[in-house]
């Protein structure tokens, strides 16, 4: 974990101290919701990305990757908080969180 990870993780637990964040499965709705995503592809080789969810009264109201989430191979520069594992397909997955957010 990135110590802007780590710094972020400290605040959250800060903010909801009664609720922890929880990795997501690949066959949570927010990976089917626009487009059908099977797996999170990393920059790195042999680190497997995923995505985390902060759940109140049985909804979704923070979803988190210690990875980038950033199209930097558009914006010109490395990733300010993923450490350099960037998610390759991070269009695709923030299409999808757009959607989930807005339908559910």
């Amino acid at each position: 974990d990135s110590n802007w990870g780590a710094a972020f993780r400290r605040e959250i637990d800060a903010v909801f101290p009664d609720v922890a964040l929880k990795k997501l499965d690949m066959n949570h709705p927010v990976f089917q919701t626009v487009f059908k995503i099977n797996r999170l592809i990393g920059k790195r080789t042999g680190s497997e990305p995923y995505l985390m969810g902060l759940e109140l009264d049985g909804r979704i109201v923070l979803i988190y990757s210690p990875d980038g989430l950033n199209d930097t191979a558009h914006a010109g520069g490395k990733c300010c908080c993923c450490g350099g594992n960037e998610i390759r397909n991070a269009r695709d997955v923030n299409v999808n969180l757009l959607a989930y957010a807005l339908t559910h």
